[in-house]
């Protein structure tokens, strides 16, 4: 007999695209929260750095240790604004990363903060270098870039901020 797992059709899957990513375009003291919009993929990670603690009693295999992590969020997404082609204005959260990953040093630190939109508590604040990229694509592509926020210091859990009342979405009324 072989012990296995239930069978999970029971359970329901998380959606990718259930996030939210802000940048905060003044200071702390005052901070002027703004959403990066036209994301295409978030993909939040925690990467360690690891080292071999192992010795001789381990019988030649290597034993690992996180003795560090690095914190970052990648996120793609395809370059969008208002306008058209002769008047295009780029979204504000877009071009703000997009101006901050050309700068070095401290120009180049900014504070995000990004949440789940669904019931998952995942939430978090925290500072980061932008590294930021504008993709290339053929004849019928539409222009998409990539950015990794390198976090700086370990992020802090948030709670999730409240929408602004002309932010919130009707909710769709049943169906008969």
């Amino acid at each position: 007999m072989v012990y296995r797992p239930p069978n999970s059709a029971d359970l329901v899957s998380q959606l990718a695209r259930d996030y939210a990513i802000q940048v905060n375009t003044s200071d702390t003291a005052t901070p002027a929260w703004v959403f990066v919009r036209g994301l295409s993929q978030v993909t939040p990670s925690a990467s360690p750095s690891m080292q071999d603690d192992g010795d001789i009693d381990a019988e030649g295999y290597g034993s690992q240790i996180a003795t560090g992590q690095a914190f970052s969020v990648q996120i793609t997404g395809v370059r969008k604004g208002t306008g058209d082609e002769s008047s295009f204005a780029p979204d504000p959260g877009q071009e703000f990363l997009r101006l901050k990953g050309e700068e070095v040093g401290a120009k180049n630190i900014i504070q995000v903060r990004y949440w789940r939109t669904d019931s998952d508590t995942d939430a978090k604040e925290f500072s980061a270098s932008v590294e930021y990229a504008t993709d290339g694509g053929d004849k019928e592509a539409l222009q998409g870039w990539s950015a990794t926020l390198h976090g700086r210091v370990r992020p802090v859990a948030i709670e999730k901020p409240a929408p602004a009342a002309d932010n919130i979405l009707p909710s769709t009324p049943a169906s008969p």
